[in-house]
């Protein structure tokens, strides 16, 4: 997700555990180029970097199989 943060001064990537679902919540700092409402690209509202993270590959270990 690098390309997300061009021209951003301070980027960087917080997670966030979401106890009792099973499932991580990412904040990516800077990356919407001026926030929601002021932000150039064509995702304002990153329902597009979501969807590129769901198509990364999830390695599983054999004794979960």
């Amino acid at each position: 997700m690098n390309h997300v943060f061009d021209g951003a001064l301070n980027p960087r990537v917080e997670r966030f555990d979401l106890p009792g679902i099973g499932a991580l919540n990412f904040m990516l700092y800077e990356s919407l180029g001026g926030g929601q409402s002021a932000s150039l690209r064509l995702d304002p509202l990153a329902k597009g970097m979501a969807q590129q993270l769901l198509e990364f590959p999830v390695p599983i270990p054999a004794s979960l199989l």
